[in-house]
C-alpha cells in the first residue's frame, strides 16, 4: 500500500513487499482490531461457493465485532447472503462494472477478495486502506496487496475449509470451519407455504423436492432413468407423496421423463429466484439432489437431504451442513485414484438411493 507522497510505507513488517515476506510468515494484522470499522469481502462465484463462504464472513465477524462488513457478489447468487445477521450490506458486484467502480475516497479499513479476478482486486485496492487477496497473475499487482495468500490444495480439506484459508493465512486469524448459513424472512416463508398450498393437493405429504441435472457438469448427473425408478418406488411406500423438481433451468427431456413416471405427482418449480426456491425448500420433507449449487442451500436450511457425489470429490470435502444428522451422501463407490469424469454415476443404484430416503423420511414424519 502506498502512502500519500507515493512512496511505500515502512511501518513494520507487515508492510513489507509480498516478495520480502517468508512464505510461512502468519500475518496477524491489525494488533488492534477495534480501528478496523469497516471491511469489504468480495466473492464472486457460483451458487455453491457463495453459500460455502458464510462461515469464514461468520468468523470475520467474531474477530472485528465493532466492524461494519460489506459483501459483494455475483449479480444473480450474492442473494443467497442476504438477511444474514453478521451482514450490514449485500450488494452485486462483476468484473466488467467493478473498472468504473471505487474512484472516490477509500472508505474501508480492511478489503479481503477471493479469486483471481484482476479487476475486482484492482477495485478493492481503490476501496480499502489494505487489501488481503488470493495471489494474482500480476507480480505488480501482488507488490500492492497486505497480504498475498496461496490457498492450499483443495483436495484434502472440505471445500468451506479451504475458502477460510484467506482469513487464516492472510489475517493469522484461528478459523474454526463450521455450518453454512442461509436465512430466510417470515414474509418468504409464508410465501412457499401459500405456493404449495395452491398447486398440491390437500393432504400431500411427504413433499420431496427434486434436483436432477447440475447444470453443466454432466459427470456428476445421476442417470433420469435411475430418478424415475427411486421415485417410483418411494411413491409406493408414501402413496400421497408429492414430488416437486426444482430450478429454472432445468433439463425438458429430463423433467418429461419424471412427469410421464409420476403425472400429476410432479410439479415443476420454474421461473422462480434463488431465493423463492430456497424458500420452497425449507417447506420439503425431503431433498434429493446432487453434487451442485441447491444442495448447498439445503444443507444451509437444515432440511433432511439426501445427495449424490461423483468419486472426483466425495460429499465430506463438499457440504458443510447445518444439520448433519439429516444429510445422507451417497458416495460414488469408485476410489478417487482411479476416477475420472469418463465414470458414471450408474454405478450408485435406485435400491441405496430409495434406502437413505426412507430412513430419513420415517424419522421426519414419526
Amino acid at each position: 500500500m502506498a502512502s500519500t507522497s507515493g512512496k511505500p510505507e515502512r511501518t513494520g513488517p507487515m508492510m513489507q513487499p509480498e516478495s520480502q515476506r517468508r512464505k510461512d510468515e502468519v500475518l496477524l494484522w491489525p494488533e488492534d482490531r477495534s480501528a478496523v470499522r469497516r471491511i469489504l469481502a468480495i466473492q464472486v462465484t457460483r451458487i455453491g461457493d457463495t453459500v460455502l463462504v458464510t462461515p469464514s464472513l461468520r468468523a470475520l465477524a467474531q474477530a472485528f465485532p465493532e466492524a461494519r462488513i460489506d459483501v459483494l457478489g455475483h449479480p444473480k447468487r450474492v442473494e443467497v447472503l442476504r438477511h444474514l445477521p453478521f451482514l450490514h450490506r449485500v450488494a452485486a458486484i462483476s468484473k466488467k462494472s467493478a473498472w468504473w467502480r471505487g474512484w472516490g475516497p477509500r472508505t474501508y479499513d480492511l478489503a479481503l477478495v477471493w479469486g483471481q479476478d484482476e479487476a475486482l482486486v484492482r477495485y478493492a485496492l481503490r476501496s480499502a486502506r489494505a487489501v488481503v487477496a488470493c495471489r494474482q497473475n500480476s507480480a505488480a499487482l501482488n507488490a500492492r496487496l497486505r497480504a498475498v495468500v496461496d490457498l492450499p490444495s483443495d483436495e484434502a480439506i472440505s471445500l468451506s475449509a479451504w475458502q477460510s484459508q484467506l482469513l487464516h493465512l492472510g489475517l493469522g486469524l484461528p478459523v474454526e470451519t463450521g455450518p453454512v448459513e442461509y436465512a430466510l424472512t417470515a414474509d418468504e416463508n409464508d410465501w412457499a407455504r401459500q405456493y404449495l398450498r395452491q398447486r398440491l393437493p390437500s393432504g400431500a405429504t411427504p413433499v420431496i423436492g427434486l434436483v436432477v441435472t447440475t447444470f453443466h457438469m454432466a459427470h456428476r448427473d445421476w442417470p433420469i432413468e435411475y430418478f424415475r425408478r427411486a421415485c417410483l418406488d418411494l411413491r409406493s411406500r408414501f402413496p400421497a407423496a408429492q414430488f416437486l423438481l426444482i430450478g429454472a433451468d432445468q433439463a425438458d427431456a429430463r423433467a418429461a421423463v419424471l412427469r410421464q413416471a409420476l403425472g400429476e405427482g410432479l410439479h415443476v418449480a420454474r421461473r422462480l429466484s434463488l431465493r423463492q426456491s430456497a424458500a420452497l425448500m425449507a417447506q420439503l420433507d425431503l431433498y434429493l439432489g446432487l453434487d451442485t449449487g441447491p444442495s448447498h442451500l439445503a444443507a444451509a436450511l437444515g432440511i433432511p437431504m439426501v445427495a449424490l457425489f461423483h468419486c472426483l470429490r466425495r460429499g465430506h470435502l463438499v457440504l458443510s451442513p447445518r444439520c448433519p444428522e439429516r444429510l445422507i451422501m451417497l458416495d460414488h463407490p469408485c476410489a478417487t485414484t482411479d476416477c475420472d469424469t469418463g465414470v458414471s454415476m450408474a454405478a450408485i443404484p435406485p435400491e441405496d438411493v430409495v434406502a437413505a430416503c426412507c430412513r430419513l423420511l420415517q424419522g421426519s414424519m414419526s
